[in-house]
């Protein structure tokens, strides 16, 4: 009897220890997610105003075509980017939640 209690107490304590592991792994994971994203929506709230911005000034001159087009690039840049950090993210929490 007293062999099955050392058991289980054992079992108890590394299972609790693997499990704490775990779970700190996963809010790391959870706050570099966050992170990313919070960069990620900074870097194109940024852009969008810098867009809004020559919205308004090509209303007032209509010749920046050439400059829209740079701004839609970039724009597609950020976001391809963002996107990108993203997945990692999201894809390292998953497999940190789903590892045995």
């Amino acid at each position: 009897m007293f062999l099955a209690l050392l058991g289980l107490i054992g079992y108890i304590l590394f299972h609790g220890y693997h499990g704490r592991k775990k779970h700190t792994q996963f809010i790391k994971e959870m706050r570099e997610a966050q992170e990313a994203i919070r960069r990620g929506f900074a870097v194109l709230r940024r852009d969008i105003e810098a867009e809004l911005a020559l919205v308004r000034k090509a209303k007032l001159t209509k010749s920046l075509s050439a400059e829209e087009k740079m701004r839609e690039e970039q724009l597609r840049k950020d976001l391809t980017q963002v996107e990108q950090n993203i997945g990692k993210e999201v894809l390292d929490i998953w497999e940190t939640e789903h590892t045995d």
